[in-house]
């Protein structure tokens, strides 16, 4: 699934789900400014679909993970 924002791509992720849990089985992001319109994007889809929280399993680029990781958790 792409991440749109203002009309840019700004990253991709392959989501599953597990019970009540959203997984990222495969997140890119595009710049580091990403990270936190994904991490919303994220949340949203996961209440969309009934699951009230995101696991993250594969991030790209790797360094940009913890920026994502702590815009998940400020938003839950």
């Amino acid at each position: 699934m792409p991440l749109l924002a203002r009309g840019r791509l700004l990253g991709r992720v392959d989501p599953a789900r597990s019970g009540r849990t959203l997984i990222a089985c495969q997140l890119s992001l595009d710049t580091p400014t990403a990270a936190e319109p994904m991490a919303r994007a994220l949340v949203e889809a996961a209440a969309w679909v009934g699951c009230d929280s995101v696991r993250l399993d594969r991030v790209e680029p790797p360094h940009l993970a913890p920026r994502l990781a702590a815009a998940l958790a400020a938003l839950t």
